[in-house]
């Protein structure tokens, strides 16, 4: 027969027992917990969010914006206009990165007709830095790359590979380059010394064919970039880079001096830089009044041609040189400046010029070329902002009203050629087709990127708030 207070007995036996290997199990966790390597929060980040390709992601990822207080996620839509008609063939609409930066869009294609916008993430915060691509055909997300990285720059691309530079931090994450094909495989790259700064030759570092992707006039042949030109060298030089063969021709310095001490001014909206097959544009600036200074070179040789002082605006139109320069009138005339078209190898042969209304933003309209005609931006009674085409003297207004924010040539807010004329608005872009139509589209967010890629031009307009508090 069993002892019923033996049983009872050990009971208190059994429970203390119990205590002890409890208190051991938390012991050992507790000592496992303050002698194990923590994770830095660049590792944590990693941890959460491993560096890898998500192909065909739902949506794109992105860390929290940057501001005090609680910041509203802002959002960037993009639109793939129709060469042909005008019309919209996609509408896609993405979180912002967390930073932007100049030059931020790159497009990528291969020899298959695959061909993506590429945006880049560039810092890490709750995410890894990143690249993302959307389909230019369809508008569909098309893959988002995670990068091992705390900060990626961009640094030359080929029409086919993004090369970046990826900063070091700490111990773990070592510096590198790399590249990023259309599909968002990694490419091996050798490494790239890029400062920001100083142009550099890809060429001589990553092979033929590479090209730098900031800071440069580019000329394009069939949509291709054949050659580049931008400043470099002591007290700044014309220098011209055959993408090709990677080879640079170094032409005539920049004639500084005489309180013209800088390329660009608050005068013209246009590149400082811009560059066609014949001729190269400097645009100087001065702090002594709206002021600029344009020096002209041989677009081959980048030898200096001529030089022309006290102009406003200035821009290539082909073989010649488009201007304004400040006139004799009052200052509350219709007109102050005056407009004039000269030969690009003698400001002496005027082609036309005409009187320009008073452009608070410094423009003077000009777009660029459509075939032989100058393509401006301009206002009327009926809109502010239609499209004015002038092919010969005949075409010239006796007043030509600029529309504000345009002139110069080139910019990254609009698009010309004889297929479709685009710019953008102050509430969104208005187009213009082959046949003529005028469409107007609307968008809250301002537009900050054109460009056209085979029958599409694609639109990019970014929600601009800031976030305090």
């Amino acid at each position: 027969m069993t002892d019923s207070r033996s049983a009872v007995d050990s009971t208190p036996a059994y429970a203390m027992l119990g205590l002890i290997a409890l208190a051991a199990v938390i012991v050992t966790v507790a000592w496992w917990m303050s002698s194990r390597e923590r994770l830095t929060p660049v590792e944590q980040v990693f941890e959460d969010q491993p560096a890898e390709l998500v192909t065909n992601p739902e949506d794109f990822l992105v860390s929290p914006p940057l501001g005090n207080g609680e910041c509203p996620q802002l959002f960037t839509r993009i639109f793939a206009v129709n060469v042909v008609d005008g019309s919209i063939a996609w509408e896609q609409t993405v979180p912002s990165p967390r930073l932007s930066f100049h030059g931020e869009w790159y497009v990528l294609s291969d020899e298959v007709g695959t061909a993506v916008l590429v945006q880049i993430d560039r810092e890490v915060d709750e995410l890894p830095p990143s690249v993302r691509a959307i389909d230019i055909k369809t508008g569909d997300l098309a893959w988002q790359r995670f990068l091992e990285a705390t900060e990626v720059q961009r640094s030359a691309q080929t029409d086919s590979e993004l090369v970046m530079e990826t900063l070091k931090v700490d111990d773990r994450l070592e510096s590198a380059t790399f590249g990023l094909d259309v599909d968002g495989q990694l490419t091996g790259s050798p490494p790239v010394q890029f400062d920001r700064d100083q142009p550099f030759d890809p060429a001589a570092q990553l092979g033929v064919g590479y090209r730098l992707t900031s800071n440069v006039a580019d000329v394009m042949f069939d949509g291709k970039v054949v050659r580049q030109v931008y400043t470099g060298g002591s007290g700044g030089r014309i220098e011209v880079r055959t993408v090709a063969d990677g080879s640079v021709t170094t032409g005539d310095p920049i004639p500084f001096g005489d309180d013209f001490d800088n390329l660009g001014a608050s005068s013209s909206l246009g590149q400082p830089i811009q560059a066609t097959d014949d001729l190269i544009l400097a645009v100087l600036g001065s702090p002594v009044g709206p002021n600029t200074r344009l020096a002209v070179f041989d677009g081959a040789d980048g030898g200096l041609k001529w030089s022309i002082d006290d102009t406003r605006a200035g821009a290539i139109a082909g073989d010649q040189i488009l201007y304004d320069k400040r006139n004799e009138a009052p200052v509350d005339a219709d007109s102050t400046r005056d407009l004039y078209l000269v030969d690009g190898d003698d400001p002496e042969k005027v082609i036309w010029s005409t009187a320009l209304s008073v452009n608070d933003l410094g423009g003077n309209g000009f777009l660029g070329m459509a075939g032989d005609d100058l393509v401006f931006a301009v206002e009327s009674d009926r809109f502010a902002l239609e499209f004015l085409r002038i092919g010969d003297e005949g075409d010239v207004p006796e007043l030509l009203r600029a529309a504000e924010g345009f002139g110069s040539g080139w910019s990254g807010v609009h698009h010309v050629d004889e297929d479709i004329l685009l710019a953008a608005t102050s509430d969104g872009f208005r187009v213009e087709t082959a046949a003529g139509e005028l469409i107007g589209f609307e968008t809250v967010e301002p537009v900050s990127w054109v460009r056209r890629v085979g029958d599409r031009v694609l639109v990019v307009a970014v929600d601009s708030a800031v976030c305090g508090g």
